[in-house]
């Protein structure tokens, strides 16, 4: 359920260029404890965003309340999905930032992050009704036309997006068929950091 699912004593994580696909969740960080866990130009984008629960878990449960996630950077991503961040009353935040990223999802709290999150410098573009239910590559596309329809690059993400484990034969099952031919356009030197 969660593409990316970090808990307890992860330490010394980076992970960086991935591209994640009609997940529950993206980002599963329930709860980190000790870090470091850096979350870094990855594009998690869900075009039936009715089925991403959110974009990142911060959950803690009430036996371990008296646990901060902690150690936490999401950085430069692009962010397509139903809601932002799923938490609970028992979450406590040590250090967490979000920064830099392009988040369109149907559906934020107020406020969006737990008490502590560090939010800053994210694009925000929220998902218009006709959004709803596009391909991936018209995921894609979209982000990218809106990038230029207000003046703001995306965050820096590879050109093309590699797609692995190459044992797996993408081309055969019709869930991943369509996966290798997904390009950004343009070359990942336009793609530059955010203000």
């Amino acid at each position: 359920d969660d593409a990316l699912e970090l808990e307890g004593e992860a330490a010394g994580i980076e992970a960086h260029n991935n591209l994640i696909v009609d997940f529950h969740e993206s980002f599963g960080l329930s709860p980190v404890l000790s870090g470091p866990v850096r979350l870094v130009k990855n594009v998690a984008v869900h075009p039936q965003v009715k089925l991403n629960g959110a974009q990142i878990k911060l959950v803690v449960s009430e036996r371990d309340a008296a646990h901060p996630i902690g150690d936490i950077a999401i950085n430069n991503n692009v962010l397509w999905g139903n809601w932002l961040c799923w938490t609970s009353p028992y979450t406590q935040i040590g250090w967490v930032v979000v920064g830099g990223n392009w988040i369109s999802v149907r559906q934020e709290t107020d406020p969006p992050f737990p008490d502590g999150v560090i939010d800053c410098m994210n694009i925000r573009v929220p998902i218009q009704s006709q959004d709803e239910s596009l391909t991936l590559q018209e995921c894609l596309d979209r982000v990218e036309s809106l990038a230029t329809e207000i003046e703001r690059p995306l965050p820096a993400i590879p050109s093309r997006v590699d797609v692995g484990p190459t044992w797996w034969d993408w081309a055969a099952h019709p869930a991943t068929s369509s996966i290798p031919d997904i390009r950004w356009s343009g070359t990942e030197a336009d793609h530059i950091h955010g203000p």
